[in-house]
């Protein structure tokens, strides 16, 4: 299980090193450590499942940005406040990831914040790792509910809809994924992936629609959570669904999620 820490969030560091133009990008927590700048770690816990990370209290190593192009190795944020944290991820390690947000990860997923609007699918392996490196706060689930490393509980038995997944639940359609899977949520839902994938929709924290509405006909489906904070991510990360799927989803979930139109009015159940 991995450890789980308090810490302070601190900045990013930006320095040029030596006579070139080498930048290194030294996340909070990293003390300069001495391990190699330009390469990675072999160690599983700075590379879980081939995603490197960088910095955090066991010090993996520092990346140049030609190591992650174009963006570099920078500090996770803080799920809740967006502040930078004591690990960092090479972004560009994570597949797709510019293209797919925290919307329709699969079962296996959790969700990492870059910053307040940046949330992206990643293997749990990283969030456990981010963990161990002190970046606590780093991810969620994929249901937008605070990442603390339990599994989900393997109940029996299926709401009765197709599009409905988890416990003894049949597969999701090839083009699909199973997203929402969460200790507090045990049963998600199937939702597009790819060029299948959703539109991302977005609310504030009282739900007034900000400038991503769903288009006509569709409903904004945002997954229901316990804590205001962590409602105010789930409310920026929602999935546009055909309205009369959503109402069967939410429905069929007892609530786990809720259907809103471009007002932000509520629509099921």
């Amino acid at each position: 299980m991995p450890r789980r820490l308090s810490i302070a969030g601190g900045m990013l560091l930006t320095a040029a090193i030596g006579c070139g133009d080498t930048v290194i990008v030294l996340p909070p927590g990293s003390g300069g450590g001495s391990a190699s700048s330009a390469g990675g770690s072999d160690s599983e816990l700075c590379t879980p499942d081939g995603i490197r990370l960088c910095g955090g209290t066991e010090d993996c190593p520092e990346l140049e940005f030609a190591a992650c192009p174009g963006v570099g190795c920078t500090a996770a944020a803080d799920h809740q406040t967006g502040m930078p944290l004591d690990a960092g991820v090479c972004w560009p390690d994570i597949p797709n990831w510019a293209d797919e947000p925290c919307i329709a990860c699969d079962a296996s997923d959790a969700c990492v914040h870059r910053a307040p609007d940046e949330l992206f699918c990643v293997p749990r392996s990283v969030c456990d790792a981010l963990g161990d490196l002190g970046a606590t706060t780093a991810c969620t689930y994929t249901d937008k509910t605070a990442y603390t490393g339990e599994p989900t509980p393997e109940l029996p038995g299926c709401p009765a809809i197709d599009d409905v997944c988890g416990g003894d639940c049949g597969a999701c359609a090839p083009q699909e994924v199973c997203t929402g899977l969460s200790p507090t949520h045990p049963f998600g839902m199937c939702v597009g992936k790819g060029t299948y994938r959703g539109t991302q929709c977005t609310f504030d924290a009282e739900f007034y629609p900000l400038p991503v509405p769903c288009p006509d006909s569709e409903l904004c489906a945002v997954w229901q959570d316990g804590d205001p904070a962590d409602q105010a991510t789930a409310n920026r990360f929602g999935v546009c669904l055909i309205d009369h799927n959503c109402i069967e989803r939410a429905n069929a979930l007892g609530g786990a999620i809720r259907c809103f139109d471009a007002t932000g009015h509520a629509k099921a159940p």
